[in-house]
């Protein structure tokens, strides 16, 4: 999850992920053979903080995709969407603290919009709200919830993240995340409704200023969506 910053300080989130699918959710909800599926992306992500409440982000991905659905071959190699914008610390009360972003929303070449080809998408812009707390002595939680608008009509998204940690001892961390987006009916260009679960654990250790966090991410349930499975790791190193 994003991590509220004081001022003049920040993080840099840099990270690979390596995944793959054999099969597709369809419109009911069941796998479906006949696509393959393969994703190596290399990600950025930082947060600075301007002052003691606002926060700059940035977040960018550069991805080499490839999809054959039944004969039919989708490549890209190029940025994902990129995110820009602004966190701002709004209340806390006890253990909680709670923040709202809002973010512009680039298009590139790869992963644009849910359940469309490669590099096809608009700009658009992200609103998000925060909820964050601690869990005992050793743990955290941390909920987000956020929807995106995009121009040209294409469908708005919704995303629900949850993400649940836990240090073990001083300089270890366990987490797992849940990662569900649904999109509104894309009524303009085929009328499909998407949906996507995914569930992911992973673990890490720190070393100095920084963490390395290596870990497993697959799809529970979806609606014509990717059946992904794949791993990740990623460097956090405060600044």
């Amino acid at each position: 999850g994003a991590w509220v910053q004081e001022k003049g300080h920040g993080i840099i989130i840099s990270g690979l992920l390596l995944s793959e699918a054999g099969s597709s959710l369809d419109r009911n909800g069941e796998r479906q053979p006949g696509l393959y599926f393969s994703k190596y992306e290399s990600s950025f992500y930082t947060e600075y903080g301007l002052t003691d409440r606002l926060t700059l982000i940035l977040q960018l991905a550069g991805q080499r995709v490839s999809q054959d659905n039944n004969g039919i071959t989708d490549t890209a190699e190029g940025l994902a969407a990129s995110r820009a914008g602004l966190q701002a610390r709004l209340l806390s009360f006890g253990r909680w603290t709670s923040s709202v972003q809002i973010a512009g929303v680039i298009p590139g070449g790869g992963e644009n919009v849910a359940d469309r080809p490669l590099g096809d998408g608009a700009n658009g812009v992200e609103l998000r709200a925060l909820l964050g707390r601690s869990v005992g002595s050793s743990g955290f939680l941390d909920l987000q919830l956020a929807r995106t608008w995009r121009a040209d009509e294409y469908p708005a998204e919704t995303r629900l993240d949850a993400t649940l940690g836990w240090r073990i001892r001083e300089n270890y961390l366990v987490m797992a995340q849940s990662f569900y987006t649904v999109a509104d009916a894309d009524i303009v260009r085929n009328g499909r409704e998407y949906r996507q679960h995914k569930v992911q654990f992973s673990a890490g250790r720190n070393f100095g200023r920084g963490r390395l966090m290596v870990g497993a991410f697959t799809t529970l349930s979806g609606r014509n969506a990717i059946d992904e499975t794949g791993l990740v790791a990623s460097w956090w190193r405060s600044f």
